[in-house]
């Protein structure tokens, strides 16, 4: 009974002792030059919960913030499985982006997108792509788009107030409104 006990004592303290090496290791790994300060979280998990928290499309999500505000510009850790650095430094963005041809994309979200995903794509195709999106979405394609539909509203409009004899323009103007907004919304 004895040396059942201690077998069990002895198994339960290896895998104590092998957990908490793999939690050394990912927290602590090991690389060539110097990595940027930061913390990895839970092995797999990492941060990704908190990287996940809602935010405000406009600013910048707060674990990037507080991240940003304890660690510096450029810090490293977990998202989605993989170890990741990230840099707020637009200055260094720039640079990274023109010197280095291939995005960086943890292999997680590479798998979840797909082989041939807008995320990694070649630099050229990137750039026709780019230049699609902003001729259909840019905004003097977005200008000439809805300046022609506002015309042909109006110009609708105004046949319609010559047909009845006469147009009160307050109420022309609303309805024009109303009626291009629900067009643009819903049909775009």
């Amino acid at each position: 009974m004895v040396e059942v006990f201690n077998l069990w004592t002895l198994i339960l303290s290896l895998i104590v002792v092998k957990l908490y090496h793999w939690i050394y290791q990912w927290n602590n790994p090991k690389c060539e030059g110097k990595l940027p300060p930061g913390s990895m979280g839970f092995p797999i998990v990492g941060k990704t919960f908190e990287f996940m928290k809602p935010h405000d499309a406009i600013q910048l999500p707060t674990f990037v913030k507080e991240k940003g505000h304890r660690y510096g510009p450029v810090f490293r850790t977990s998202l989605f499985g993989a170890k990741v650095i990230i840099s707020t430094d637009s200055g260094l963005n720039i640079e990274m982006a023109k010197t280095n041809h291939v995005p960086g994309m943890p292999k997680s979200l590479a798998r979840l997108f797909g082989e041939n995903n807008l995320f990694v794509q070649s630099k050229d195709s990137h750039k026709h792509v780019r230049s699609v999106t902003t001729q259909l979405l840019g905004s003097q394609g977005l200008k000439l788009r809805m300046m022609q539909d506002i015309d042909i509203l109006t110009l609708t409009y105004m046949e319609v107030g010559a047909r009845n004899g006469g147009l009160d323009v307050k109420e022309t103007v609303s309805k024009c409104r109303l009626q291009f907004h629900t067009v643009t919304i819903f049909t775009k």
